[in-house]
């Protein structure tokens, strides 16, 4: 048997020990069922856990609708509802650090050029 991965550490504790003491995913679809088509929570709470954000967020992590009625459906009681949610602001956070970074970059890139013109 092999031990489960770690979860993330984006991850809330509430989420953490909630995920600690849920049953690994047995597929069954009922959170399927309950969500926008276009954004298996199934899928997308495997690729967040895994790490694979960006996957995830082409996958519809955005447009998902973290709602508790996906905790209450799932057989193996993991916390859907925080996963996604916790995943769709880790996502949101690492967006928000690529803009800063790259208006950083182009501040400098403009103060160079400038002391280069004069």
């Amino acid at each position: 048997m092999s031990a489960r991965p770690l979860p993330p550490p984006w991850l809330r504790p509430a989420v953490r020990t909630a995920l600690d003491a849920a049953a690994p995913c047995v597929r069954c679809g009922a959170c399927d069922a309950l969500a926008r088509a276009d954004a298996s929570p199934q899928v997308l709470h495997l690729l967040a856990l895994d790490g694979r954000l960006p996957e995830a967020e082409d996958a519809g992590l955005m447009r998902a609708d973290p709602s508790p009625v996906l905790d209450a459906a799932c057989p193996s009681r993991i916390p859907l509802s925080g996963i996604l949610r916790d995943a769709r602001d880790e996502q949101r956070r690492r967006h928000e650090a690529r803009a800063r970074h790259d208006a950083r970059r182009a501040r400098l890139e403009r103060a160079a050029a400038e002391a280069a013109a004069r």
